[in-house]
């Protein structure tokens, strides 16, 4: 998988977590990536083995966005979040 330097994440979300992912670093084999404007991070789950978009760099926490692939028009909302993403 060629890991992409930046991904956009799109959508009616709330809390608004949009903008500009830029590839961090990487962490047990995936890609990390950082939202820096909003303080979101991207990251991979192993366990349900799904991408997440959370508020925390590595830990789910109590709202965020996820899906089974990283580029995505499905990111379903968990927690306390609102709406679907689009992660392209």
């Amino acid at each position: 998988m060629a890991i992409p330097l930046t991904l956009d994440f799109s959508g009616p979300l709330n809390p608004d977590s949009t903008g500009t992912f830029v590839y961090d670093h990487m962490s047990a084999g995936y890609p990390m990536f950082h939202n820096i404007v909003k303080e979101f991070w991207l990251w991979y789950f192993a366990f349900p083995g799904q991408w997440l978009v959370s508020k925390v760099q590595g830990l789910p926490g109590p709202y965020g966005w996820s899906s089974s692939d990283l580029v995505s028009t499905n990111y379903l909302p968990y927690g306390t979040a609102l709406g679907t993403g689009d992660m392209h």
